[in-house]
């Protein structure tokens, strides 16, 4: 597997966690 499509998937996953954490965030407040 190339090295910027591992980085890719990386940045998707981690953009998608950091969303659903500001989810919950919001919902406690």
């Amino acid at each position: 597997m190339n090295n910027s499509k591992v980085l890719a998937e990386q940045k998707k996953l981690l953009a998608e966690i950091e969303m659903l954490a500001k989810r919950k965030n919001s919902a406690k407040a």
